[in-house]
């Protein structure tokens, strides 16, 4: 039964030199964070200690993502971001992912047209996206 995220992961190294991480979180927009029992396997050098892995549920061509898409974050605790920033987000209990914008005292998420996603000062970003790795296989 999937859980709600509560941001534990586990790593360990192949050897290839790739690092399996555990406990992924999935992100399906507009929905709840879920933490799943399931590995992704990411080049080692292409995630740092402390970063967190997410699996795209379901295509969001808005934002350029597609389905079992695998999103490294590099975790914001501070709950902000830049202005323009790729990040994924929670408003309540909802998670998103977009363009971070926060301009006139306006927290938003914005897709690739610059339409609103989300939006509210109550909108934290849980960190920003600093790799897409694309499922070659769906």
């Amino acid at each position: 039964m999937p859980r709600r995220s509560t941001g534990a992961r586990s790593t360990r190294r192949t050897a290839s030199g790739s690092t399996i991480v555990q406990a992924i979180r999935i992100l399906s927009q507009g929905k709840p964070l879920i933490e799943a029992d399931e590995c992704a396997i990411v080049p080692a050098d292409k995630i740092g200690p402390g970063e967190l892995v997410f699996r795209v549920a379901g295509d969001m061509p808005d934002v350029g993502l597609a389905d079992r898409d695998h999103l490294i974050v590099e975790p914001r605790t501070n709950g902000d971001a830049a202005t323009g920033e790729f990040v994924i987000a929670t408003l309540g209990n909802d998670a998103f992912v977009g363009r971070y914008w926060r301009k006139h005292g306006t927290r938003s998420l914005l897709d690739g047209a610059f339409h609103v996603i989300a939006q509210g000062s109550a909108l934290r970003v849980l960190g920003a996206v600093t790799l897409v790795l694309r499922d070659e296989t769906h």
